[in-house]
C-alpha cells in the first residue's frame, strides 16, 4: 500500500494576512494619488461650467442693453440709468465702503429685495428687464438663477450727453453660481478671479475718489452697477467682495 503521509494537507489558495496588508497599502497609495487628481478635475469642470454660464449672462445682458439703446425714446426728467424711471424699482445712491474705498455709484437694483433693518420691501419681484436677461442666458426657473449677477456700464448721467454709446456698453460683470462658489469678474476685456483694479484718482482728479472708475482699453470710465440677480436679498452685495489690495 502506498503511503500518503508526506502529501500536502489542506491546500490553501487564499491570501495570507501579510498579502492582504500589502494589497491595502497599494490601494491606499493609489487613492492618495488618484483622489486629489479626481477632485481637481471636478473643480476644473465646475469652473468651466461657471465660466460658460457667466459668458452667457454677459452676452444676454449686452443684448438687452443694445436693445434698450435701439428702442429708447426721449430721456425722462431725472433719469439715472438706461432704463426709464418706471422700470427701476430702486436706485441706491448712498455712499458705500467697497474694499476700504468710499464710493457712490447709483446702483440700479433690478431684483426683489427686502431691507430687514428698515423693515421695507424694496422690490417684490425681478423686473422684466432682469428676467429677460436671465431667460436669454438659459435660466428658465427662478430657483436656477445664479447666486449673484451684477453688470456694470458707464454711468448714465455722466456720459449720456457727451458719449451716449458708453452707458449702453457693458464694461464689468460679476458672476457667482452658488453661495459657496468663487465669484468671477469681467474686467472689460477678459474674465478674472479678482475684483478688477480700480483707477485711483490723482493730481487734480481728487473729486473722483468717491466714484468707481475702471481703466478700459486705456480709457478711464466711471462705472454704474446694475444688480440683476441676488439670492441673498437682505444684504448689500459689495460687503462680500473678495479683497483686492491693488484696487
Amino acid at each position: 500500500m502506498m503511503r500518503t503521509g508526506n502529501s500536502k494537507k489542506n491546500k490553501n489558495f487564499g491570501f495570507t494576512l501579510v498579502e492582504l496588508i500589502v494589497v491595502l497599502v497599494i490601494l491606499a497609495i493609489l487613492a492618495a494619488i488618484l483622489v486629489p487628481a479626481l477632485l481637481g478635475w471636478i473643480d476644473k469642470a465646475k469652473k468651466k461650467q461657471d465660466m460658460l454660464e457667466a459668458k452667457n449672462c454677459l452676452t444676454a445682458a449686452q443684448v438687452e442693453f443694445s436693445s434698450a439703446y435701439a428702442t429708447r425714446g426721449k430721456n425722462e426728467e431725472g433719469q439715472k440709468s438706461i432704463l426709464s424711471n418706471e422700470e427701476v424699482p430702486f436706485i441706491d445712491g448712498k455712499e458705500e465702503n467697497v474694499n476700504g474705498k468710499i464710493i457712490k455709484n447709483n446702483d440700479i437694483y433690478l431684483y426683489k429685495r427686502y431691507n430687514k433693518k428698515a423693515n421695507i420691501k424694496i422690490a417684490e419681484d425681478y423686473t422684466e428687464f432682469a428676467k429677460r436677461i436671465l431667460k436669454t442666458a438659459g435660466y428658465d426657473k427662478e430657483e436656477d438663477y445664479p447666486y449673484y449677477l451684477i453688470i456694470g456700464a458707464a454711468n448714465y448721467e455722466q456720459y449720456i450727453d457727451s458719449d451716449p454709446h458708453l452707458p449702453y456698453t457693458i464694461y464689468f460683470a460679476m458672476f457667482q453660481k452658488t453661495e459657496k462658489s468663487k465669484p468671477i469678474f469681467f474686467d472689460g476685456t477678459s474674465w478674472v478671479e479678482t475684483y478688477p483694479k480700480k483707477s485711483l484718482p490723482g493730481g487734480n482728479e481728487g473729486h473722483d475718489a468717491k466714484y468707481n472708475y475702471y481703466m478700459i482699453n486705456g480709457k478711464k470710465i466711471r462705472i454704474q452697477y446694475y444688480l440683476i440677480c441676488n439670492k441673498e436679498t437682505s444684504g448689500n452685495w459689495y460687503e462680500n467682495l473678495p479683497k483686492n489690495d491693488q484696487r
